[in-house]
């Protein structure tokens, strides 16, 4: 998916903060995963612990693929400068 908007002819970069709290990213790749299945249950699904973990496994990857992490933010000019790292690693 694209990660910029197109306003006026002009693509702008966007960037997007996850306020965790003292929630890692681990916890809340899991916090998702169950809302999901929660939503399945909702829907009249079966969900057993097979799917939740079929879900965060999925859902991770996908987060995987556009979330990273940075050294130094704060003020938008420096953490636009800070080196990325990858938060995922344990």
């Amino acid at each position: 998916m694209d990660q910029s908007l197109v306003l006026d002819k002009e693509r702008r970069n966007f960037q997007y903060h996850l306020k965790l709290g003292d929630m890692d990213l681990q916890e809340f790749v899991a916090e998702v995963a169950l809302a999901a299945s929660r939503t399945l249950r909702k829907a009249g699904g079966e969900v057993d612990p097979l799917v939740v973990s079929l879900l965060r496994e999925s859902i991770r990857e996908s987060l995987r693929k556009v979330v990273v992490g940075r050294d130094v933010c704060g003020l938008a000019s420096v953490c636009r400068y800070s080196e990325e790292y990858d938060p995922w690693s344990e």
